[in-house]
């Protein structure tokens, strides 16, 4: 018998130099956020392992010099020390796992180290990315604006809003970081002459509003969407609750009966984009019972991989085959503006390596 074993699918400790050698690149987790100056990226953070996860650090930074003052002839100025200042975080800790056979098999004459360390750089940057912008969604310096009268944010509510949140400093932001949708409706807007407001530059940069970069982000807050009334087609339909907060705008949700019969036996699948694509078909939960809609085919185009975020809930009833339930989104998104250094991400770039025992996914 033939026996494979780990070291001939994939070496760990090349793939672990692989990866550390890519997050120790000067444009290791780069994105439009650390470019241009919004957060601060710092990879010597010194602790690692169980021992720190869930305990406070204190991150330390330079204080701010203060203002120029008059100083008439005969007096003195008290002089103000520039020093290093901290706050308080909490270590957390993020992993990545994945089999290395799909990567033995996928590989052909490419270099799959080169591939992986590729790759679990730009899950990294884009988890940095969300947690900076949930971080910033609950800073104490947070401005909550809200533009009334419409549903797209507009050019002069934007600057209106940084103009009250930001004072002197508003031109001097760094990024913006907003929902594709919000992007959109500002890549819409106009000046009275026709030209578009968004400038889109065609060295190949990030779009910028007024010379600040906009990143497209769909991981800002949406806590105050939620989902529309809910029609039913079909005969005798069991009355649909839906809950939770839709993780995107979801072009129209769809659920449809697929075997009819009584709570348990019937099955149904459902679409977020008005029928294009579909999920696999899933169990109807018991009557009054709260179901997490999730997909669960590998590789869903459904929702966001899959997921919705919501939950559906099944009056009691017979399930027909003809049976039909529609509802759209009613989308809220956060637009955030950072000022340069604004945020700072502090990682172990040393306690980034592989690990292949029996226990790793619980480790």
């Amino acid at each position: 018998m033939t026996i494979t074993v780990a070291t001939d699918v994939i070496d760990i400790q090349i793939l672990t130099d692989a990866i550390q050698g890519q997050f120790a690149q000067k444009n290791a987790l780069a994105s439009a956020l650390t470019t241009s100056g919004a957060i601060v990226i710092e990879g010597s953070f010194p602790g690692q392992g169980r021992e720190v996860i869930g305990q406070s650090v204190e991150v330390p930074y330079f204080g701010t010099m203060p203002e120029f003052v008059d100083n008439p002839d005969g007096n003195s100025i008290t002089p103000s020390k520039l020093g290093m200042t901290s706050e308080t975080g909490i270590v957390t800790r993020s992993s990545l796992a994945f089999q290395a056979s799909k990567w033995a098999r996928s590989s052909g004459n490419a270099d799959p180290y080169a591939e992986a360390a590729r790759q679990a750089e730009l899950q990294a940057t884009r988890r940095m990315e969300e947690l900076i912008i949930a971080s910033a969604a609950t800073s104490p310096v947070l401005v909550d604006l809200t533009s009334a009268g419409t549903d797209v944010l507009t050019y002069d509510a934007l600057v209106w809003g940084l103009a009250e949140a930001l004072g002197e400093d508003f031109v001097a932001g760094a990024a913006i970081a907003a929902h594709p949708l919000t992007l959109a409706g500002l890549a819409t807007q106009k000046d009275a002459t026709g030209q578009y407001l968004l400038t889109n530059p065609q060295d190949g940069s990030v779009p910028r509003l007024f010379g600040i970069p906009v990143v497209p982000s769909a991981r800002t807050p949406k806590t105050s969407s939620a989902m529309g009334a809910v029609t039913s087609a079909g005969t005798n339909p069991p009355v649909l609750t839906i809950g939770g907060t839709p993780l995107d705008a979801f072009k129209k949700l769809m659920i449809q009966c697929r075997q009819l019969g009584a709570h348990g036996t019937a099955t149904f699948r459902f679409s977020t984009d008005g029928g294009l694509h579909w999920s696999a078909d899933l169990l109807t939960p018991a009557a009054t019972v709260a179901m997490n809609l999730t997909d669960t085919a590998n590789d869903s185009l459904v929702g966001v991989n899959g997921a919705t975020g919501l939950t559906v809930t099944f009056a009691d009833g017979v399930f027909a085959i003809d049976n039909v339930w529609t509802a759209y989104t009613d989308f809220t998104t956060e637009t955030q503006v950072y000022l340069p250094g604004a945020g700072a991400f502090w990682y172990n770039r040393n306690a980034l390596v592989m690990q292949s025992d029996k226990d790793i996914l619980d480790d």
